[in-house]
């Protein structure tokens, strides 16, 4: 398949699979419907991409297989963490200081376990797969990497799909500070191509928006 064709449909499949998410969340206001809605959306990721790959007898080759491999993207994970989630929670903490004028007042999350299985299986893993797994690896093989990101070959694709993964959050439920997901969706892009896989972006993805959840319960 060529690039532009190649584009065009992953461009189709990206719009209707945006849209029928949109319309999972409108039916939320069904009553007996409402608590399906994420499971809903999980499994439409998840199997518009595994689905996809099917039909074009593609290879599913982003997920680990051997224990080194688990044992390697794990470990990228923590370091990421480490590097990554300190100094944003001591950057966020002056800024909800003096932007917000709010105060710290940390607290245990109630009901962590079940918000952590939440995150994990039906956000981390199921955008993962269709945007870092699916949609990422889609663009790359239309847009040549071009640059080289902390040893890391990238190009547009990296970019596009972080730009889309943040557009993609606006068009289903709007929020005004949704521009800003961009960010760590090109962190979640370029763990997805330093290791070949989608382990490291789901893991550190549910860490990022458990860290997020603290703040915004541990903030008055």
């Amino acid at each position: 398949m060529n690039g532009k064709k190649s584009l065009t449909e992953t461009g189709i499949i990206f719009v209707v699979v945006v849209a029928l998410i949109r319309l999972l969340f409108e039916l939320r206001v069904i009553s007996w419907f409402a608590p399906y809605v994420a499971v809903s959306v999980a499994i439409l990721l998840v199997y518009s991409a595994l689905l996809h790959a099917h039909l074009r007898h593609e290879r599913v080759d982003y997920f680990d297989r051997l224990s080194q491999d688990y044992k390697r993207s794990g470990m990228l994970f923590v370091v990421t963490t480490l590097l990554v989630i300190p100094p944003f929670l001591i950057g966020n903490h002056f800024w909800q200081e003096w932007v917000f004028r709010q105060a710290l007042i940390p607290r245990w999350p109630p009901g962590f376990g079940s918000t952590l299985v939440f995150q994990l299986f039906l956000v981390a893993i199921p955008e993962e797969v269709f945007f870092r797994g699916w949609l990422q690896n889609r663009l790359n093989h239309v847009f040549a990497k071009q640059w080289r990101v902390l040893g890391v070959s990238i190009g547009w694709g990296w970019i596009l799909a972080a730009a889309l993964f943040a557009l993609a959050h606006s068009v289903i439920f709007y929020q005004w500070w949704h521009f800003a997901i961009f960010f760590p969706a090109l962190l979640f892009g370029w763990l997805r191509e330093k290791t070949g896989t989608v382990t490291a972006p789901i893991l550190f993805h549910c860490v990022s928006n458990l860290a997020v959840w603290w703040i915004g319960l541990s903030y008055i």
